[in-house]
């Protein structure tokens, strides 16, 4: 399943929904918050973009706080992703490869659909991807 940015919108307000109801249940313990969580964000089989952009890397704790921490118009959906996301250049230089020169998006080419594209002029010679991807 791939998730598109205006899937996290929608995960945000399932996030939002989510807590909303949590904090509606002040008897539920912080053990059996976490176990719900941890069914809603791992375990329930879904092909859901939204449930798929979910945080399942985070408890709920985690998730919770960033949700009370937000602020106006952020997301925080996106700012779980951007963590995944983010290496130092120290770790990319002893792990991996940046690969901020592609985009993802859909080919000039009739009936090619999707896929990843020179984000700018690249040199001759450049090294286009690396795999496989995480």
């Amino acid at each position: 399943i791939v998730t598109f940015d205006d899937n996290m919108d929608d995960t945000d307000d399932f996030l939002d929904e989510y807590k909303a109801w949590i904090d509606s249940r002040p008897h539920l313990s912080d053990d059996l918050k976490e176990g719900l969580w941890a069914f809603t964000s791992k375990e329930i089989p879904n092909k859901s973009k939204i449930l798929g952009a979910l945080p399942k890397q985070h408890d709920w704790k985690t998730v919770n706080a960033e949700l009370e921490n937000k602020t106006g118009g952020e997301s925080a959906s996106r700012h779980f992703v951007n963590e995944i996301g983010y290496h130092t250049p120290e770790w990319l230089r002893e792990n991996g490869h940046c690969q901020d020169h592609l985009k993802p998006g859909r080919s000039t080419i009739a009936q090619a659909g999707r896929g990843a594209f020179a984000a700018r002029s690249l040199p001759k010679g450049t090294v286009v991807g690396y795999s496989p991807l995480i």
